[in-house]
């Protein structure tokens, strides 16, 4: 409709075609005044009040100013480039400070943009009750066991932080007099609870410790192990660093070539880390494969882990394997 308005406009106003003296239905009209039209029809009366210099329209009982689109957008999604962030240093329990050299928030009513640069390090307390600016969204403390999801956030003239419960799309309850908002990253609290040591790095966070996911794994047949503790339902992906060790016992001619195999589908391998042993009589002959961090896809927050032999007997031998989440990758629109 808006095309249509525009080029009927035009055709009137340089080609000069002239309108009747009465509308008879719907159409486009300039007039000196519009109220001298007869006859409107609701919403498809359209005038270009030539004294005002305004494009009008019925609305059954009077001309309204036509709404008129934006000349260029101002409209998207929120995206951040280059965040940093980690633990407080003095208050690291419950304190994450971060900043980014760009972000990009949005206003979840009317999908409006505003870009900040360069913020400099903002300091969440997830302990400041809230809804509350550098606070949390919520008035009751955070229960332990969760995740935390970081925010920028804008009120027109301040850029802040916020903490909550509530991951995009959704997003958190914002303070009295803010509008926008922009997803950092979600950083566990755990059981103690306290914030775990994380570092943010643009769309990944790191643990500054690895988080066991199998420790001492032997397992032949599939087994789906739960990161769920140690890995966000909304992260795309996680990092593994998996380790696979075997030690024989003292009889001679064990040997045994295998793979630790790691799937994120039941049935198809992902990535093997592949290490052999062979023993000539010597108790706790011991060989590993050196460690490899493999990124594997988020799907309900779980792998799968299994050893598949190449060759080689299994008595006698003695399998470990390591399997540790590093981090993970989020959605904070830099990925």
């Amino acid at each position: 409709m808006t095309r249509f308005v525009r080029l009927s406009l035009v055709l009137v106003l340089v080609l000069g075609l002239a309108a009747p003296a009465a509308a008879q239905g719907p159409g486009v009209f300039v007039r000196p005044d519009c109220t001298t039209l007869t006859a409107p029809v609701t919403g498809q009366t359209w005038c270009f009040d030539a004294t005002a210099r305004a494009v009008k329209v019925w609305n059954g009982t009077a001309y309204d100013s036509a709404p008129v689109p934006p000349t260029s957008s101002a409209l998207g999604g929120y995206t951040i480039r280059n965040l940093v962030g980690q633990n407080d240093a003095t208050t690291p329990n419950t304190k994450f400070g971060y900043s980014a050299d760009l972000v990009q928030l949005r206003n979840p009513t009317d999908g409006a943009i505003v870009v900040r640069v360069n913020t400099g390090t903002l300091t969440n307390d997830t302990g400041l009750a809230g809804s509350s600016a550098d606070g949390r969204d919520q008035a009751a403390a955070f229960s332990a066991s969760i995740y935390i999801h970081f925010y920028f956030i804008w009120n027109g003239t301040t850029l802040a932080t916020l903490s909550s419960t509530v991951a995009p799309p959704t997003g958190p309850t914002l303070p009295t007099g803010y509008t926008h908002w922009a997803y950092a990253a979600p950083i566990r609290y755990n059981a103690t609870p306290l914030l775990v040591k994380s570092r943010m790095r643009g769309v990944q966070v790191v643990y500054e410790a690895f988080q066991s996911g199998v420790s001492a794994g032997t397992s032949t047949t599939e087994v789906s192990v739960d990161v769920s503790a140690v890995v966000p339902a909304n992260a795309l992906a996680f990092f593994l660093n998996t380790e696979n060790s075997l030690t024989t016992d003292a009889t001679a001619g064990r040997t045994l070539d295998t793979r630790l195999t790691i799937r994120y589908i039941t049935g198809v391998d992902f990535h093997r880390n592949r290490a052999g042993v062979a023993n000539t009589g010597i108790a706790g002959v011991f060989q590993a494969a050196s460690g490899t961090t493999v990124l594997v896809p988020n799907i309900g927050q779980a792998f799968i882990y299994l050893y598949v032999d190449v060759a080689g007997a299994v008595t006698g031998i003695t399998r470990a394997a390591a399997i540790d989440v590093l981090g993970y990758v989020v959605p904070n629109g830099g990925e």
